[in-house]
């Protein structure tokens, strides 16, 4: 059985469980599960490729356990029954395919074929995530994650720094969800920051995951289809548990198809908490994606470049090693503010070194982090740092040395002593 997709067919029927059997054995892994609780005992331990469920169950027709068990696994269902109006509400329910029973093998085989689950996920790509772009090895482990979480169908753990776009990033999530037609919605958690706000919690939560009426035809737009809960790191470790154990457990009458996100700025939480059954999903920071630095700088000047009108082209290759060292403490968000400042005080058709608006302290560490690299002594790369420093400074000014002078807090004398020797 090692290495074949996994069927979950639920059927309580021995003859349509046999004719399922024979028709699908050989290529694929099937459990069976002849009632709504081993159905529902199998779903909580496991994930399956692809689900088949008789319609024509003996205590509850299979629809009505469909919508119950909140199966998000791809699945077709097979009646007895040729009812257009059944099928069509089936679909609309969230049904791939409605197959007539008796079952004739080669059509059961082509309807699994074209509706089970690849090895690979094709992430549907969505207009303002650019940043996401590019070829490090960092931005592959961060998508294998995302394709991993979604194949096995589980809850994410979203751990991203600040500056990093966390709500880009739960969009692409939800728009690559089966269940996309519905609501994404995003609860701060922050507001319920207090012990008698717990239950009112509670209350809005069992809203966004109610099950739809028996026999509603509620629309998938209405309904909730991805939870993003934001500042979880404020709130009580047992509030923080509960949480979590609601949706690993998805017990009670909810909607278990609804996915949820829980967006972290790093790991520290997760010391005292329980997170087995949920994908952690890393988003590398900037500073682990200097391969992709060139093309996010692109990238920003381009968007910016359009912004204001103007035309600044490219950035020079000085600017660019700068940048390149720089630790990016505010990621992304910081980047694109950096590109935008200079863009707003180029004056011609690109950027240059000049143009950069680091401060003395970050220009210190960027000179600090390049004397690392090199193995220059501590001596000689104060010495580079001051040189580029005040040139820097004076082509900023013009050539004005008595700006810089300013500037700096120092005599103009001293400045061009200091001048005369790093030219030396």
């Amino acid at each position: 059985m090692a290495g074949k997709k996994k069927i979950l067919l639920i059927a309580d029927d021995q003859k349509t469980a046999a004719a399922v059997q024979d028709a699908l054995r050989r290529e694929y892994n099937i459990t069976e599960a002849r009632t709504a609780a081993a159905a529902e005992s199998w779903l909580a331990d496991n994930s399956a490729d692809l689900v088949i469920i008789d319609h024509d169950l003996r205590t509850i027709d299979g629809l009505q356990l469909f919508r119950q068990l909140g199966i998000s696994a791809k699945t077709i269902m097979l009646s007895s029954s040729g009812s257009i109006p059944l099928a069509v509400n089936a679909t609309k329910q969230g049904i791939e395919e409605f197959l007539r029973k008796p079952i004739e093998a080669g059509q059961l085989r082509k309807a699994v074929e074209r509706n089970i689950s690849s090895e690979d996920v094709v992430l549907r790509w969505l207009p303002g995530l650019e940043w996401l772009s590019g070829g490090s090895r960092a931005l592959a482990q961060l998508f294998s994650e995302l394709k991993r979480a979604m194949r096995e169908d589980k809850h994410i753990i979203l751990l991203a720094e600040r500056g990093i776009d966390r709500a880009g990033l739960t969009r692409l999530i939800h728009a690559n969800s089966p269940r996309r037609e519905r609501k994404l919605v995003t609860v701060d958690l922050s507001a319920f920051n207090r012990e008698t706000l717990e239950a009112a919690f509670w209350t809005t939560l069992q809203e966004l995951m109610s099950l739809p009426g028996s026999g509603s035809v509620q629309q998938d737009a209405g309904r909730c289809g991805t939870i993003m809960f934001d500042n979880l790191e404020p709130l009580d470790v047992l509030f923080q548990q509960s949480l979590l154990n609601f949706f690993v457990e998805r017990r009670g009458k909810i909607d278990r198809s609804v996915r949820a996100v829980f967006a972290l700025y790093n790991e520290k939480p997760l010391t005292n908490l329980d997170v087995a059954g949920l994908a952690l999903v890393h988003v590398p920071p900037l500073r682990q994606r200097k391969a992709d630095l060139a093309h996010l700088v692109d990238h920003y000047l381009a968007a910016h470049s359009a912004k204001y009108g103007k035309e600044v082209k490219y950035i020079s290759g000085a600017l660019l090693d700068l940048l390149a060292t720089y630790d990016y403490p505010g990621n992304y968000e910081e980047l694109s503010c950096l590109i935008e400042e200079m863009v707003l005080a180029c004056r011609g058709d690109h950027l240059a070194l000049s143009d950069q608006p680091l401060g003395p302290k970050a220009l210190c560490g960027v000179a600090a982090e390049r004397a690392r690299r090199r193995s220059q002594p501590l001596p000689q790369a104060r010495r580079a740092f001051e040189s580029d420093l005040y040139h820097m400074l004076l082509k900023k000014s013009g050539g004005d040395s008595s700006r810089v002078a300013s500037f700096l807090d120092l005599p103009r004398t001293l400045l061009a002593e200091r001048l005369d020797d790093l030219l030396d």
